[in-house]
Order: structure tokens, then sequence, then C-alpha cells
């Protein structure tokens, strides 16, 4: 509903009923004694016709949610809105989208939705057609232009102001730089988040980030909800800090299975489910809200799914996943003991036991896909087995620090399927054995984040990676020494 601004002011028009007996009491003489009795039995009351009726009740909850289709999740993108649609708005919660689609992979779905549509989704149980009102039609819009962000929270929350804000992102993205990319450095993008084929582009961080603040215009999100791949990391988690409360994301590859088309056997989290609940309780916990959104994504990765083979028969198979949910008003204090464990491994970088002890933890925590495999690694399994394998009382202080932030204040909630050692948040910690060309691109990308602007984290990656190097020879020439004619893996797994 849409408030004017005499409705919002609680402005009062005399009704028609006490106009006209004003009218008629002043060309009839009639006892005053009527006016009153007719004043005390009205809808006004003793009090009369000064009473001011109470503000109007705005929504509750307004859920914006960012659906970038235009590439090959057209598909994915276009059925998740017609899940939601299952469900759609309340009287108490509206459900606002700006959906783009692309013609080579609209799957069912009509061409209408290869262009930029804002929708308002309303109910109807129906699959297959999305029939919801469109709000307006913005043709081709670039969804990886960060202009394009700004406006879309500034239209929704004018139209559908709320007592709370959630959004959603349903995109691409690699994480806190695109690791795909090791060509010269220009221009300077420190994310590849929201990619749109139609324009090729994607939103650097900052820009991300800038276009979320400037469109929420002083407010901040309740919840943030990344349905893109490698979101949760600590440069993307810092960055968002001062626009949502909490955030819910994943820290690995989302893996979408629609194979044979139409089955979508893999859908990851269901936000139908999230609205559904909303609608009963529009103003929840938020915790809980993130808890069940973490729980439905990862229990669609539990069960076993089948995949046509080669030879037309059917394949078996699992995939992994994992989503947390974090509080991001702690995360300023987990960046500056960040910074503290970087400045403190600097200082004790020349130590053979702390270079040692960096290579057994980084061998040891969980990596996530990236160019290599070898930028990404699981935060709280790296510190761990850093804390594990260093004897320096600093070192050992900044550790527990970190692990103690982590375990009691930044992760409310996370979970991960088995096959996994993953805890829910990652960070870029480049391995040493990444080229050179690969590794200085990726440094210069890197640099531009506002974790590694405000830290020591990337000096500390560039001076291990040094001391590292000169390991990681020395033990390859002892080993070949010792283990001539026996072939050394090729792995690029740490």
């Amino acid at each position: 509903m849409l408030y004017s601004p005499l409705h919002r002011r609680g402005c009062l028009r005399l009704p028609v009923q006490l106009s006209f007996l004003v009218i008629t009491m002043q060309t009839r003489t009639m006892p005053i004694v009527c006016l009153a009795l007719w004043l005390l039995l009205s809808p006004f009351g003793a009090a009369g016709v000064c009473d001011t009726p109470a503000e109007p009740t705005p929504p509750s909850l307004t859920i914006l949610c960012y659906m970038n289709g235009d590439n090959d999740l057209a598909n994915e993108v276009l059925y998740a809105l017609d899940m939601m649609e299952t469900v759609g708005s309340s009287d108490r919660v509206n459900v606002i989208a700006l959906v783009d689609g692309h013609p080579e992979w609209l799957g069912p779905y009509d061409t209408t939705w290869s262009r930029t549509r804002l929708v308002h989704l309303q109910a109807d149980p129906r699959i297959g057609r999305i029939t919801s009102p469109v709000l307006e039609e913005w043709g081709e819009a670039n969804m990886g232009d960060p202009h394009t962000l700004e406006r879309f929270l500034r239209t929704a929350m004018e139209a559908y102001p709320a007592e709370q804000v959630y959004f959603y992102i349903f995109a691409h993205s690699q994480g806190v730089l695109d690791t795909r990319d090791f060509g010269p450095v220009a221009p300077v993008k420190t994310v590849s988040m929201s990619r749109d084929d139609t324009s090729g582009e994607k939103m650097p961080l900052d820009d991300f980030h800038q276009a979320l603040k400037q469109g929420l215009n002083g407010r901040r999100f309740e919840l943030m909800v990344f349905f893109s791949c490698l979101a949760n990391m600590v440069e993307v988690d810092y960055a968002m800090s001062d626009v949502t409360r909490y955030l819910v994301g994943s820290q690995d590859e989302i893996r979408l299975v629609n194979e044979p088309p139409g089955r979508y056997q893999i859908r990851g989290m269901r936000v139908e489910q999230l609205i559904s609940r909303l609608k009963q309780t529009p103003v929840a916990d938020v915790r809980e809200v993130g808890r069940a959104l973490v729980d439905s994504h990862v229990d669609s990765y539990e069960k076993a799914v089948s995949l046509p083979s080669g030879d037309g028969a059917e394949q078996t198979c699992r995939f992994s996943g994992g989503m947390a949910l974090v509080d991001t008003a702690a995360m300023p204090q987990l960046v500056s003991a960040l910074d503290v464990l970087a400045q403190q491994l600097i200082r004790d970088a020349e130590k053979a036991g702390v270079v040692q002890a960096m290579l057994a933890a980084l061998s040891a925590a969980q990596p996530f896909a990236s160019f290599l495999k070898m930028e990404y690694y699981d935060l709280l399994g790296f510190v761990r087995h850093l804390r594990a394998a260093v004897t320096e009382p600093e070192l050992e202080t900044a550790c527990d620090r970190v692990l103690d932030l982590m375990v009691d204040r930044v992760l409310v909630y996370a979970r991960h399927t088995s096959d996994c050692a993953a805890t829910g948040i990652s960070i870029y910690l480049s391995h040493p054995l990444v080229p050179d060309n690969i590794f200085q691109t990726h440094q210069a990308l890197y640099q531009a984040n506002r974790f590694s602007r405000e830290t020591q984290w990337d000096e500390m990656i560039s001076i291990f990676r040094a001391r590292l190097k000169g390991t990681l020879a020395a033990d390859l020439v002892q080993l070949t020494a010792t283990k001539k004619g026996r072939a050394l893996s090729t792995s690029t797994h740490p």
C-alpha cells in the first residue's frame, strides 16, 4: 500500500453527515441538545471532531530481491521467482524483485523475461508462468552496474516503505576478486559480483557496497542474503558491515543441478519458505530466519542426485554445500584482530618454525574454488592449524583472539555437508605455488579492497610467499636427491 503525505500526517476531513448537520442547523431552528446527542452517539465520541485518527500502520517488512539472470542462470533465477510467487506478498510483507533474464537460457519462460522488470510478487500457486504485476519495464538494464542496484533500492523502498527491509541477491560471484583474471590489471576490480552477460560487466566490491549504501539512504538491512558463490569471505562481510545487521552467504560454490532440464534436483535455499514464514510472523527473530535459510540450503545437498552419463545411463552422485549466518556488527573487531595477527606474523617471519607453521596451516585448511584453488581458504581452519603449530606466546595470543571472536561473536550459525572441512567464512591467502604473474595480478586486485587497505594482511601474504617459496624450493631439492626416479605429485591441492 502507498501512503500519501496527507495520510501520513493524519489530516482529517469532516465527514459528509456532520457537514450536512451543520448546514441544516444553520437554516432551521432546532434544540441545541440534538447536536450534542448526535455527537455523543457518533463514531467521533465525546471528544468530537478534534480527534485525529491513528497513523496507518505501514507494512512490517519489505523483501528486496536483486535477481540477475542475464547469463546462464536465467532459467534457475526465473524458476526461483516462480516458486516465490507461489507464496507472494501480503498486507504486512511486500516482496519486490528486479529480474533480468537472458534469451538463450530462459527455459520454459517467455521472451518478455529476457528484459529487466520490476515485479511485485502476488500469490499464484501455478508453476511455469509468472503472473505477478510488473510495476515497471526497465528495458535491457545492466545488472552489473551499481547504478542499477542503487536505482532499484531507491525505487522499491520509496514505493513500499516498511519497518524492516531484507535484501536477497541471486547472481554470479567469484568472491573478493576475480581469480580467473591474470592479465594486465586495468581497470582494478576487487570482486566479481552480479555478472551481466549482455553488457559484459560486473561490480567491484567497493562499487557494490557504495550502491547499497546510497540506495539505503541512511538505513540498514536487517538481513542480507547472498545466493552467490564464494561470497561469505572476511573481505566481503567487512565491506557489508555498515549496510546490514546480519548476513547469510556461502564460502563455497553454490552448485545448482537442473539436469535433466526441469527437474531442479538441487536448488539451494528455498526463499519461498522464508516468505511463507514471514507472512505469518512479519517481525520475526532475524537470527532464527537466518538459521532457517542456512538449513534449507544445506538440506538440498544432503541427498544424492541422478545425472545422465555419457552412455545414456544415470549415475548417482553427491555435491558439497554450505552456508553461514554472520553477525556483521562483530566484523570490525575481527578485522582488528586479524591485523594484529598479520603484524605479529610479519615480525616473526624470519623464524624457521613460524614459516613451517604457516605452510602446515595452509596445507591443512580447506581451500575453495578459485583460479588454481590455492587462493581462498577457510579462515577458522587456517587459524586453528596455525595456533596448533606455533610456539611463540605473542602468536598464540593473536590466534586465540581471532578464534574467540569467530566462535563467540561473528559466526551465529554455520552448516556444511560432511564432505568438506568448512566452518563458514573464508579469506584470501595465496599459496606460494601460485605462479608469479598470477600472484602479482591477484595482489593488485586484492589491495583495492577495504580490508586490505586497513590491515597488513596483503603485506603479510607477500612476505611469507617469499619465505615459503625458499622453503619449498629447498624441500624439493632434498626430495629429488633422496627419491630419484619417483614422480612428484602435480596436484594443486596444497
